[in-house]
């Protein structure tokens, strides 16, 4: 139910589009005459005929809105009311830092960032191991693996909240700080580091082990600085 609350107008934004796959896939015209016949002279006509026979300019309205959930849904937001603030303390804080002490920061993160990714590994693989019964029939091992979804997906959630408010606004700055010296590494063609750099700019975590590409990208980008 977290997954769908977190993405619910998302979700919207898909049926739409799944509505306008249903419409043109239909035979929209046959099956909806006898449903209008049948159901005019209760003035409930007009309305299936909308719902299943749209005028032309409704396609495109829909596409527009369900455009428009999906990435107001998707687009990146602030980890918190207090993110700001919280962001310009470290931009001070780290801009005056030499890059040696920059190079020390960043491993001091990075290896926290790891250490979180790793506990929440660990807890998922405690859910998985502990909730295993080979002995069990194919119904309960459905309903094992239902639950063990839904946990993992709780466990995601808690992670990317967990990294949103512990290390998301020192990673940023710590970044905004070592540009001030050297180029972005993530800007070079085919970077290895472009997931990590894509987790700190939108604060997703996707794909296996993001946090763990972020620590990889911050430290690699501080070995460039001088000195």
């Amino acid at each position: 139910m977290r997954f769908v609350h977190k993405y619910a107008l998302a979700i919207v934004g898909v049926l739409v589009f799944v509505w306008l796959a249903i419409v043109w896939l239909l035979d929209r015209q046959g099956r909806t005459e006898l449903i209008i016949q049948n159901y005019r002279e209760e003035r409930f006509g007009a309305v299936f005929e909308f719902v299943f026979y749209p005028p032309p300019w409704a396609m495109w309205l829909a596409v527009a809105i369900g455009l428009g959930l999906i990435y107001w849904d998707v687009r990146p937001r602030p980890v918190s009311s207090r993110a700001p603030e919280q962001q310009r303390q470290l931009r001070d804080e780290f801009g005056n830092c030499t890059p040696g002490e920059l190079r020390a920061k960043t491993k001091e993160v990075a290896d926290g960032m790891r250490a979180l990714e790793q506990q929440y590994r660990t807890a998922r693989d405690k859910v998985l191991l502990s909730r295993i019964d080979w002995n069990a029939t194919s119904e309960e091992k459905g309903k094992i693996w239902e639950a063990n979804n839904k946990l993992y997906r709780e466990l995601a959630d808690e992670l990317e909240v967990d990294f949103g408010n512990q290390f998301l606004a020192k990673a940023r700055s710590l970044r905004e700080a070592i540009l001030a010296h050297v180029p972005d590494i993530a800007q070079a063609p085919n970077s290895p580091h472009f997931r990590g750099a894509a987790v700190l700019d939108n604060g997703r975590l996707a794909g296996p082990g993001p946090i763990v590409c972020a620590a990889a990208y911050l430290e690699s980008l501080s070995r460039t600085l001088p000195g």
